[in-house]
């Protein structure tokens, strides 16, 4: 049984005028991730370094948000949605200045966590913000639409970042960031209101852990922040392989590889698109164990593809489309479920299931790296892998929600 009760939602505080910041700041994350994709070749040169040091911009950068969501979710419960945006989002933009004049990947990697601060703030706050003042079921359905828009981010991130790159060099990409670090953070300013729910008392830091370790005892939130991270590591396992793969191993262009990267952000864009419209019908735990089920079918015919020796990008990225298309099933599903399970505590649930979910993400994504870029198997593999992790956990029959 539950410990859990439903505290007071926000009253007077409409969300449709935050939605322009709200969107915008959620994909900061993805974009300030996959912009240097395309670059990172040209990087380990320009800064001469290995492949896997310069892989480290990106997993260093995915392992600081998962430890920075340990405190953004509970500060903004403490101190208010409004105030940790603004603060997180001028760190970004400072941070992203910094990254210009580094000269070595240690000041870059440095540069890159204090980057991930505001990134941060932009995953966790807006979907509490969402939390706040919605019921579950609406939670799922806005998460789910948010999310849909929010692919742009990754669709387009690594064309700007190729695109920079060949015309003013890697450094551009930094300039570029800092810009969208002080345009959310002026639209914060302006717009952002306090959705902290009326009339509770500002937790202590006694609280917050006590409420932290509840979460952590809650056998539906350890269930649902799990099959958020095996879905998200599915995706980041692509990411930390497809570079090397389809710029090194199959002699394609870092602008080619951008454009193949678009087929995530139209699966992704898809799933999200049907969970808003049908899963109020269909039920969120049934969605995400159908989501679950689609991951495990993209991951097996990777793994066949390479198995067959089709060494093309289609064979890649045709299985990866599927695996976006389930990814955004299961998503907005898992994350609503988890985060309305204490709403009080909606901010450090958020916290715990990110830092979860960025934390396999980044394990992931360095792993594969090591394994080289000559086949899709190894990616194939950690896809259906993730995707029978999560049928384990969430198997079709299964069809009691969280309480």
């Amino acid at each position: 049984m539950s410990h859990y009760t439903t505290g007071p939602k926000h009253s007077g505080v409409r969300l449709r005028p935050m939605l322009p910041l709200l969107l915008l700041a959620s994909m900061v994350a993805p974009l300030t991730t996959n912009i240097l994709l395309p670059s990172l070749p040209g990087l380990a040169k320009s800064l001469d370094v290995s492949r896997e040091a310069a892989q480290l911009a990106i997993s260093a950068y995915i392992f600081a948000m998962a430890f920075t969501l340990l405190l953004i979710g509970p500060v903004s419960d403490r101190f208010g949605r409004r105030p940790t945006l603004l603060a997180c989002f001028a760190v970004f933009t400072v941070a992203s200045l910094m990254a210009i004049f580094a000269t070595s990947i240690e000041m870059l990697v440095a540069a890159r966590l204090l980057q991930a601060l505001g990134a941060t703030a932009g995953m966790s706050v807006p979907r509490t913000v969402v939390s706040d003042v919605s019921s579950r079921s609406e939670t799922a359905r806005i998460i789910a639409y948010m999310t849909a828009v929010m692919v742009l981010a990754p669709m387009a991130a690594p064309n700007v970042g190729s695109l920079l790159d060949s015309l003013f060099g890697w450094w551009s990409i930094f300039a570029f960031c800092a810009g969208l670090g002080a345009l959310v953070f002026a639209l914060a300013a302006l717009t952002m209101k306090e959705t902290r729910p009326q009339g509770a008392t500002p937790p202590t830091a006694g609280e917050i852990l006590d409420r932290s370790k509840s979460l952590l005892r809650n056998r539906e939130f350890l269930r649902f922040a799990a099959l958020t991270s095996t879905s998200t590591a599915s995706y980041y396992a692509l990411l930390g392989g497809a570079p090397d793969l389809i710029i090194d191993g199959m002699g394609r262009t870092p602008a080619e590889f951008g454009r193949w990267l678009i087929m995530l952000g139209i699966g992704y864009a898809a799933g999200n698109f049907l969970s808003g419209r049908i899963a109020g019908r269909v039920g969120l735990v049934r969605m995400a164990a159908l989501g679950n089920m689609v991951l495990l079918l993209s991951g097996v015919l990777m793994v066949v593809g390479a198995l067959a020796g089709l060494h093309v990008p289609l064979a890649v990225f045709l299985p990866a489309l599927i695996m976006a298309f389930g990814n955004g099933l299961v998503l907005p599903s898992t994350m609503a479920s988890a985060l309305q399970i204490d709403p009080r505590a909606a901010g450090t649930a958020s916290g715990l299931m990110g830092f979860i979910q960025m934390f396999s993400s980044a394990v992931m994504a360095q792993a594969i790296v090591s394994f080289g870029g000559k086949t899709a198997l190894p990616i194939g593999l950690a896809i259906a892998i993730s995707g029978l992790i999560a049928v384990v956990l969430l198997p079709p029959r299964f069809r009691q929600g969280p309480r």
